[in-house]
């Protein structure tokens, strides 16, 4: 079987074409899963820093609870009341930044029952 020039360009330009065709499928699909997992690492960032923020407001809130008992001065109950009063609506921050994740809303309900 002999195949004609005319043939062998046709041949060619379709192979170029179809190879194209999946590289940038490819390339697509790829930018599409980087978006997706850079929302992701974004998200992680968020839980962690309301995580970090809410700890340090509990160290804050335990210097000044063993504080009050061990000088008496209500001074000391100020960081503790400071502290008290944003934990909770950083908790409900944590519970919404994680409701799509049952496992992780579990254990919130396991540290602040």
């Amino acid at each position: 079987m002999h195949w004609s020039v005319e043939s062998r360009v046709r041949g060619g330009f379709g192979l170029a074409l179809l190879l194209m065709s999946i590289i940038g499928e490819t390339a697509y699909w790829s930018t599409v899963q980087s978006i997706k997992t850079a929302n992701w690492v974004v998200h992680s960032q968020r839980v962690q820093g309301e995580l970090e923020r809410i700890l340090s407001l509990m160290k804050d809130a335990e210097t000044g609870q063993r504080g009050y008992p061990l000088t008496g001065r209500a001074c000391y109950l100020e960081p503790y009341d400071a502290a008290t009063a944003v934990i909770n609506p950083g908790i409900r921050q944590l519970r919404r930044l994680t409701k799509d994740n049952p496992h992780q809303q579990q254990r919130l309900n396991v540290l602040w029952s």
